[in-house]
């Protein structure tokens, strides 16, 4: 483990780099992250890549978050490999937290080979002072059976009622 602090009249930066090996199960992670403290903004980005051999199984993942006094935001993209059943999965968030409102775009992708299975998922989710909406779309393709299924999911929430559309289509 590596570890870097610098402290200044203006800001705060700390660096962190981890090694960790597990020789028994064959296991290996590294991890890599920067903290940046200003007077006026914190920002944190980091790297992790986690490797277990014996399974094939490979996890790769960054994330920013970035604080202004104003506003959080934080961006994470994940990236997992199962090369023993050859699935591979995407997935991408985006979080905004604000002084008004909450806002979470996520889209995931999964794919897994064997099957010819494939699964798109888009969610929005926006919470505010008033109200909650949330959007979220599906769509599911298993090329073997050759089955197809499309799911929309409109959910709203507000003082004063409560509201779910539903449509699927197979």
């Amino acid at each position: 483990m590596f570890t870097y602090l610098l402290i200044t009249n203006s800001d705060i930066e700390k660096e962190l780099l981890n090694y960790l090996p597990i020789t028994n199960s064959d296991v290996k992670k590294y991890m890599f992250s920067f903290l940046l403290i200003s007077n006026s903004d914190t920002r944190k980005y980091m790297f992790s890549y986690l490797h277990i051999s014996n399974s094939g199984i490979r996890k790769y993942m960054f994330t920013y978050l970035f604080i202004t006094n104003s506003d959080t935001r934080k961006y994470m993209f994940t990236y997992l490999l199962i090369s023993n059943s050859d699935t591979r999965k995407y997935m991408f968030i985006y979080l905004l937290i604000s002084n008004s409102d909450i806002r979470k775009y996520m889209f995931t992708y999964l794919h897994i080979s064997n099957s010819d299975t494939r699964k798109y998922m888009f969610i929005y989710l926006l919470i505010s002072n008033s109200d909650t909406r949330k959007y979220m779309f599906i769509y599911l393709l298993i090329s073997n059976s050759d089955i197809r299924k499309y799911m929309f999911t409109y959910l709203h929430i507000s003082n004063s009622d409560i509201r779910k559309y539903m449509f699927s289509y197979q």
